[in-house]
């Protein structure tokens, strides 16, 4: 295509400071990521436990690859829904203490499937968090009458808009840890109050599976699982395992009567071709490593706590209560500047501008692995010391 305007509105990204190309980087490694000619520590992933290939899921990918071949070749309602896909759906149903789950090929996809489907039925009224993934808020543009977003975090704002609301099925959706800010939702609060209004609950917790609780278990169990280790029912909770479990995919966790809903009117599910068996062993295997280690989740607070503790008094940052931590630096121009000298200085940082974040809040989003260690800590909070006051200094 050679529409005029293709050419129009890359030139007015580049203009507003939010130009993205994608770039290439090699290496496996958290402290050997190579970006051409030069080697990274990289703190713009989102490999929170550092299982990006560990030996044991490399091993079960292998097995999966030699039993299964490299693809399911099919949708799951066809021929796409093996023995290892039955496992990792029982195994997350345990993990997360929900009744049933359902595998999706990411979290995008889940997301975006599964309020697609509920929206379309004109039965239901959903009430987002601000700062809701865009997976979940692309829906508000095609169902304006039907959604409304309430202040990030605001209790007060949500009950108003929850009172204001007159339909009799109404659904909440929040996330558990939010990834641009690293805060994490108030789930205990947000539940008691859906409980007042009659409300169901929905959890985005793509960054809190793995790296919440001591199995990490994520957000909803540690905040609402009672002695039997079971979620409430009016309860859902969407986790991806392309971030802390280091293979791919996503699976929705509610209600058996959800999960046969989605089973037969959301799209995403229905016509996708299903993730390979060999991944679902893959992923049945990180979660086993996961469960295990619970090290590696207190080595994660010991480094956040560390990087806070190096950086200047005048640095701002979010609010973070995780592994990710937002550095607050003002316009696009100066954020992408801040981050090539950082570059520059061995480190790999992501500048994150407009539309993923508000105008004005542009920032560099640090994300910590469980395979860095002090010095690399060190190093990187003494790297943006730097470059911010380099970038403060009168030209």
């Amino acid at each position: 295509m050679t529409f005029e305007f293709l050419a129009q509105g890359v030139q007015s990204k580049r203009e507003k400071g939010q130009y993205r190309q994608v770039k290439l980087y090699d290496g496996i490694s958290v402290s050997a990521v190579n970006a051409g000619r030069q080697s990274l520590i990289n703190f713009a992933s989102n490999d929170y436990l550092g299982l990006n290939g560990h030996p044991q899921i490399l091993d079960a990918y292998q097995q999966g690859l030699q039993q299964y071949g490299s693809s399911s070749s099919s949708a799951a309602l066809i021929t796409g829904y093996s023995k290892p896909h039955q496992y990792l759906e029982r195994q997350l149903s345990e993990w997360l203490g929900a009744e049933r789950s359902l595998l999706y090929s990411s979290g995008y996809s889940a997301n975006s499937g599964l309020f697609q489907a509920l929206l379309k039925s004109g039965q239901l009224n959903v009430v987002f968090d601000r700062l809701c993934h865009a997976s979940m808020l692309n829906n508000m543009f095609h169902y304006p009458k039907s959604c409304q977003r309430f202040a990030h975090n605001e209790q007060s704002d949500l009950d108003r808009r929850l009172n204001q609301c007159k339909a009799d099925n109404k659904l909440v959706a929040i996330e558990g840890v939010y990834s641009m800010d690293g805060d994490k939702g108030d789930i205990a609060t947000v539940f008691a109050q859906c409980q007042r209004h009659k409300a169901a609950l929905y959890i985005d917790d793509a960054h809190g599976i793995g790296v919440l609780g001591e199995q990490g278990q994520g957000s909803a169990r540690v905040a609402l699982a009672n002695v039997s280790c079971q979620v409430p029912s009016n309860v859902t909770q969407m986790v991806t395992f392309g971030k802390a479990l280091a293979t791919s995919g996503a699976a929705i966790a509610g209600s058996q009567e959800l999960i046969e809903y989605l089973t037969n009117f959301c799209g995403e599910y229905i016509f996708s071709t299903s993730m390979s068996a060999a991944n679902a062993l893959a992923t049945s295997k990180s979660i086993d490593v996961c469960q295990r280690d619970n090290w590696r989740r207190q080595k994660l607070e010991e480094l956040r706590q560390t990087l806070v503790e190096q950086l200047s008094s005048d640095i701002h940052t979010t609010n973070s209560e995780s592994p990710i931590i937002g550095i607050l630096t003002g316009s696009e121009e100066n954020t992408v500047r801040i981050a090539e000298a950082i570059t520059s200085k061995g480190y790999l940082v992501s500048a994150i501008r407009p539309p993923t974040v508000e105008p004005g809040k542009s920032r560099l989003r640090v994300t910590l692995s469980a395979k860095h260690n002090v010095n690399d800590i060190n190093g990187l909070a003494s790297a943006i010391n730097q470059a911010m006051e380099e970038e403060s200094l009168p030209c």
